[in-house]
C-alpha cells in the first residue's frame, strides 16, 4: 500500500510539473520583461529654411544752397548719423568761409559728399556767358577743396538748368532729382501754426512720392527744412529705407561726365 501511495503521489507531482511548464507567462501591467527594448529610429528633422536678408530700400537725400550759416549743416549730419545715414551737399562757393568751411569738413569726415551747385547762384548755366560758367565751377571747386580732403565729382546746376554742350564740357555728371520737397516755398516761421503747417507740408511732399532709388531735393539753409528732415528720416527709417550719398546710390560706373541723372 505504501508503494502504491508513493507512486500515486509521484504521478500527481509529474502532472503538475508538466502543466506548469506549458502555462503562459503573464507580465503585470507596468512591469518589464527581461527582453531587449525594440530599436527606435530618431525622427528626421528638416533644418529650417534660411531666407537671405531683405535688401533695404535706398534713397539719396540732397541739400542745396549751403553751407548753412546757422549751423544746420552739422545738425543735419548728426541727425543722419542716428540712422547710419549720409547725404550729398551741393554747395555755393561764395558761402564757404572759415566757419562754414569747417562745417563742410565735418560733413565730409562723417561720410557725406560735398559737390558743386554754383558760386553765386545768380547765373543759370543755360544762359550765362562761357566765361561766367567756367568761373562759377572753378571758384566753387577751389573753395570746397580748401576745407574738404576729398575730390569734387558731382554738379547740380542752379534750377537744374544747363545746356547739353556745357554739361559735357563741365567734366561732371549732372545730378538732378526725382522727388522735390519744395521746401523753399514753405520757409516762413511767422508763428507756431505757420511753422507746424509748413513743416508738415514739406514732410508730406516727400513721403507721398518717395520710392526706392529716388534722389530727394531739399535745402540746408531753412530751419523748417531741418525740422522736416528729422521727421522724414524717422518715417523712412521705419519703412526700411537707408540714406546714402548720390554716388553710393547710383554707383561710380553709372556716373558719366556730361550725363544727367535723376534717380537710380
Amino acid at each position: 500500500m505504501k508503494i502504491k501511495h508513493i507512486l500515486s503521489t509521484l504521478a500527481l507531482l509529474l502532472c503538475a510539473f508538466l502543466l506548469a511548464s506549458c502555462a503562459p507567462i503573464f507580465i503585470p501591467t507596468g512591469g518589464t520583461a527581461d527582453t531587449e527594448p525594440p530599436e527606435t529610429t530618431p525622427a528626421e528633422t528638416t533644418p529650417p529654411e534660411t531666407q537671405p536678408p531683405a535688401l533695404k530700400k535706398r534713397v539719396a537725400i540732397t541739400f542745396d544752397d549751403g553751407p548753412s550759416r546757422q549751423g544746420l549743416t552739422e545738425k543735419l549730419v548728426d541727425e543722419l548719423a542716428k540712422y547710419g545715414g549720409k547725404a550729398t551737399f551741393f554747395v555755393l562757393g561764395n558761402l564757404i568761409s572759415a566757419s562754414t568751411g569747417e562745417s563742410l569738413a565735418y560733413a565730409s569726415a562723417h561720410g557725406c559728399e560735398i559737390a558743386i551747385h554754383a558760386y553765386t547762384h545768380e547765373k543759370y548755366f543755360d544762359t550765362c556767358s562761357e566765361a561766367a560758367f567756367y568761373e562759377e565751377l572753378e571758384l566753387t571747386e577751389k573753395a570746397i577743396q580748401r576745407y574738404v580732403d576729398a575730390p569734387v565729382t558731382l554738379l547740380r546746376p542752379p534750377g537744374g538748368r544747363i545746356t547739353d554742350a556745357r554739361a559735357l564740357a563741365s567734366g561732371y555728371p549732372i545730378i538732378l532729382w526725382s522727388v522735390d520737397s519744395e521746401d523753399w516755398r514753405y520757409k516762413s516761421r511767422a508763428d507756431e501754426d505757420t511753422i507746424r503747417t509748413n513743416v508738415h507740408t514739406i514732410v508730406e511732399n516727400v513721403l507721398s512720392q518717395v520710392e526706392d532709388g529716388d534722389i530727394i531735393l531739399m535745402h540746408e539753409i531753412y530751419m523748417n527744412s531741418y525740422e522736416a528732415t528729422c521727421q522724414i528720416l524717422k518715417e523712412l527709417d521705419a519703412l526700411g529705407y537707408e540714406f546714402v550719398t548720390v554716388t553710393e546710390l547710383i554707383g561710380e560706373s553709372g556716373l558719366t561726365p556730361g550725363e544727367t541723372v535723376y534717380r537710380k
